[in-house]
């Protein structure tokens, strides 16, 4: 749950800087959005050979993952985005009481969408 993140956290240093770094480290990283286009799904966890270790599925991984995989696979991204609005009632997705769940998934398509910009701020603003 802790290495998720960090796709999320590269794809906005590349959106939000157009780091070069960033660019190098997402054109790296086809695993999970390839797997997920033979697959449907994401796993929530693999071991470095690229094997499941599990069979759990977590909205939580699929948000967190949506950036990389619109990155790189949009039509992988429009599949899984239809998916998650599936799982959409009542103002929550899945797990209505999971904090964890309802964060990564809102952060992932806001991000993924640009709806979650870097803020312009002058010189003259006092942060």
């Amino acid at each position: 749950y802790d290495a998720m993140r960090v796709y999320w956290r590269i794809y906005q240093d590349y959106l939000w800087f157009n780091s070069p770094k960033a660019k190098a480290f997402l054109d790296e990283q086809a695993f999970l959005p390839n797997y997920y286009s033979r697959q449907g799904k994401i796993f929530t966890g693999y071991s470095i050979s690229g094997r499941a270790l599990t069979t759990d599925e977590d909205n939580s991984f699929y948000g967190a993952l949506l950036p990389l995989i619109k990155y790189v696979n949009q039509e992988s991204y429009d599949r899984l985005l239809a998916s998650l609005e599936e799982d959409y009632h009542d103002g929550a997705w899945e797990k209505v009481d999971n904090y964890y769940t309802q964060n990564w998934v809102w952060l992932g398509i806001a991000l993924a969408e640009q709806k979650f910009l870097l803020p312009i701020i002058s010189q003259g603003d006092n942060l």
